[in-house]
Formats: structure tokens, sequence, C-alpha cells
């Protein structure tokens, strides 16, 4: 039920929300080489991964951001929460085509920072999403 909601919200948002960007868009087969490995497409080069970080309270779930331009990819790890309506990035790391992140990679304490999304961006999209699922 809950992979039905995730399913029939990225549907919406690839129909009703485009986002414009200088870069180009991924290809449907790059898209959809992504989605076999269990990522959701959100628009805006930007994939939302279908589980999320083992662990207790917000749930932590990676995102992935590729540059079409030059094949950059970049695998960020957010945790949302749900009740307050924000999100956290954790760390970040250049993609190599496995969707973990290792402690090495995560942010200082000092650094980590909750962020608001403005409503109906990709980030307020996404937490929709993840505050769907789990």
């Amino acid at each position: 039920m809950k992979l039905t909601k995730i399913t029939l919200v990225t549907i919406l948002l690839l129909t009703f929300t485009k986002y414009s960007y200088s870069q180009a868009e991924l290809s449907e087969y790059v898209i959809s080489a992504y989605e076999e490995d269990d990522w959701v497409y959100f628009g805006s080069n930007t994939f939302l991964y279908l589980d999320k970080e083992e662990g207790e309270g917000n749930p932590r779930v990676l995102s992935l951001r590729i540059d079409p331009s030059d094949s950059h990819a970049m695998l960020y790890l957010y945790e949302y929460d749900c009740e307050n309506q924000r999100m956290m990035m954790i760390a970040y790391k250049t993609y190599q085509n496995k969707p973990v992140m290792e402690k090495e990679n995560y942010l200082f304490e000092h650094k980590l920072k909750w962020q608001y999304p403005l409503k109906t961006s990709l980030g307020d999209n996404m937490m929709g999403a993840v505050c769907d699922k789990f």
C-alpha cells in the first residue's frame, strides 16, 4: 500500500511539476535503469531511495542527484523530521554505484542544520513521500 502511495506521488509529481534548470534532463533509459535498482525519480535529475537507513527515530533516506552533462552523481543522506516538516543533510559523497553511506562521510555535528523546504518544492515533495512511507 505504501509503495503504491509513493508510486502515485511520483507520477503526480512528474505530471504536474516541472523545474527548469540550465542542465539537461536525464534520459528515460537512465531513469528506468535507476528505478530498477529501487530508486524513485522525483524530477530535476534527483532520485530517492526506497529504503531507509537502519535505526530508531526520524527516517534517514538516501537521495541521488545526477548531472547529465558530465555523468557525475552525488549521494546524500537526509534525516526527515515529519512532525516538524523539516529535513537535515547528514552526509554526502560521490556516488559509487551502491546505495551505501559510510560513517566517514557524515558531517561534523557543528555543520548539521535543519532546513525547512518551501511548499511545493522538490525537497517538500520528497519529504512528503518519505513521511507517507515511513
